[in-house]
């Protein structure tokens, strides 16, 4: 009929969900490595140096931010990276007084 819209409404679509949900990948295991905190960025985020050299930026999670607060530059920190970006890492938690130091 003229004047009539061929498009439907979100609303009147009926979508499966379950049938719709795509295969879940297993996600492959992360690199542990120690950093260095150099300084913040913006946010959750800093600027952080690997062992060899290379400088990174890492992101707490807010969770994390929270229990840990602001970092201070210089806090050793152990990270979490995957191999698929090398540029960018998790800050998983500051390392402790005790733990022995990496070579």
């Amino acid at each position: 009929m003229p004047g009539e819209s061929i498009f439907r409404s979100p609303d009147s679509v009926e979508v499966d969900t379950v049938a719709c949900q795509l295969p879940s990948m297993p996600a492959p295991n992360p690199i542990h490595v120690i950093g260095t905190i150099l300084a913040p960025t913006t946010g959750r985020t800093y600027r952080t140096a690997l062992p060899n050299g290379k400088e990174i930026i890492a992101h707490l999670s807010r969770r994390n931010a929270e229990a840990l607060g602001p970092l201070l530059p210089l806090t050793r920190v152990h990270l979490e990276m995957t191999s698929y970006d090398f540029s960018i890492a998790r800050i998983s938690r500051p390392v402790t007084d005790n733990e022995p130091v990496q070579p």
